[in-house]
């Protein structure tokens, strides 16, 4: 088979690959914009996820979390925290921040992909998988009993 007898049929061959229908297909960058993922759970356990808790009382629990693909490699991260003191007082505390991310094939990485700035105290990049139905992400933004959490997200809207 000639290069460019490949050349011509590897567009169709990674189009039916792409199409698979099952919610393990790769999606194509044109189709991840927009898409949007909603946190279902962080290690294995469903939300609300209390992230940290005190003798005291206090403590941290996730309540949601969202994920919403942009277009050139933009990511925008939406989430509620609710806070706890040691007095019973609870504070809900919304948050949207922007990340990137940087694909290859269903592997996906999300954060920051500029240096650390010198004495600065940065997190590494939530590292994953991708595909039409699911997204999955081991994440050093969330430690729980001193490592980092797995937190699994289901496709809020179709891309």
């Amino acid at each position: 088979m000639t290069v460019r007898r490949i050349l011509r049929i590897a567009p169709l061959l990674l189009a039916v690959l792409g199409c698979s229908g099952d919610g393990r297909s790769i999606l194509a960058p044109s189709a991840l914009a927009g898409a949007s993922y909603a946190l279902t759970s962080i290690n294995g356990q469903p939300l609300p996820f209390t992230l940290w808790s005190e003798a005291s009382g206090a403590s941290a629990t996730m309540v949601s979390e969202s994920v919403v693909f942009g277009a050139a490699g933009q990511v925008e991260r939406r989430r509620v925290l609710r806070y706890t003191d040691a007095h019973g007082a609870v504070m809900t505390e919304t948050m949207t921040f922007p990340q990137e991310f940087r694909r290859s094939g269903l592997r996906i990485e999300i954060g920051w992909f500029r240096p650390c700035p010198p004495n600065a105290s940065c997190i590494g990049n939530d590292l994953g998988t991708l595909t039409a139905a699911t997204l999955r992400l081991t994440s050093n933004m969330y430690f729980v009993d001193g490592r980092p959490s797995e937190l699994r997200y289901e496709a809020a809207r179709e891309p």
